[in-house]
């Protein structure tokens, strides 16, 4: 519990080096480090065309990893995980999102979803419940802002949007700076 909190907090002092992002290539580096877990539940993962971004690496892997993570630790015994990550250039962002068939978050929940400390469905996995927080605070220190559309029992849609070009917030904070 305390290493998740230092993460936690480690995530809002972290320097955050902006580069242009190959997503495609992040994503399918991701998919191939969960291949293990991903192949053992099952899951079939499609992952569509991914436009990039400009943003820190290691954090934006992060983002994708706790988000499939969560497909798999929270995937319905009742079916095979199918979990679909796209992606999509709009008007001054691009919109990501990591959509599953799994369990789904309960209507109770939505409003506190990415609070620290939050668990839906403990009684499957163990956790700190510090996951979508970390997401929450990596996405909008990049400029950016998440959401989720879930039915509980049918899956739920993961969405976050990131600014297209370079973070106008992060113009002068010694916490983002640009890659030499």
């Amino acid at each position: 519990l305390i290493e998740a909190l230092l993460d936690l907090s480690r995530q809002g002092r972290q320097i955050y080096q902006m580069v242009p992002v190959d997503v495609q290539r992040l994503v399918d580096d991701t998919v191939a480090t969960l291949h293990h877990f991903l192949a053992e539940a099952g899951a079939e993962v499609e992952v569509g065309s991914l436009p990039t971004v400009t943003g820190d690496i290691t954090a934006l892997g992060q983002v994708f990893s706790n988000l499939i993570g969560n497909s798999l630790k929270y995937r319905s015994p009742d079916r095979a995980l199918r979990v679909e990550i796209g992606g999509q250039a709009e008007e001054a962002a691009v919109r990501y999102w990591v959509r599953d068939n799994a369990l789904g978050i309960p209507e109770s929940g939505k409003a506190r979803l990415f609070q620290v400390f939050q668990r839906f469905h403990p009684q499957l996995r163990s956790g700190e419940g510090m996951g979508l927080a970390i997401v929450q605070r990596i996405v909008e220190r990049h400029g950016g802002r998440i959401w989720a559309d879930s039915e509980e029992g049918k899956g739920t849609t993961f969405s976050f949007t990131l600014p297209k070009g370079p973070i106008p917030s992060c113009s002068g904070r010694p916490e983002c700076s640009p890659s030499v």
